[in-house]
């Protein structure tokens, strides 16, 4: 009779940097919530002074970048691991943080030339 046995690695830490990736990529990709909105308010006024709609769309733009790179950070990080649980939820944050910085970089890239 043969037995197999299976040992589950559980890395909390890992575990732990992987869904704050998640739930900071998702905040990224919904535009960054408050985080965002502080960007927009602090680029109001270089708004008011110059008169250029690019300083604004910039703080839109910024808070969900920072966050898509954090969350790159930590969705990278928590890769290395052997945690079953842990892998998937950060490769899902990795592909979720991608799209948020395309996003932001993409609305950057587009209102560039904005007067």
């Amino acid at each position: 009779m043969s037995q197999t046995s299976t040992t589950t690695v559980t890395d909390e830490a890992a575990r732990f940097r992987a869904f704050t990736a998640l739930g900071v990529a998702l905040t990224g990709l919904m535009g960054g919530g408050v985080f965002a909105t502080s960007f927009q308010w602090l680029t109001m006024r270089a708004f008011n002074e110059n008169g250029s709609d690019q300083f604004y769309w910039i703080g839109v733009a910024v808070g969900p970048l920072l966050l898509s790179i954090v969350a790159l950070y930590l969705a990278s990080t928590a890769m290395a691991t052997d945690d079953t649980l842990a892998r998937p939820v950060a490769r899902a944050s990795l592909a979720i943080s991608v799209l948020a910085a395309v996003g932001a970089v993409l609305l950057m890239l587009v209102t560039f030339d904005t007067p």
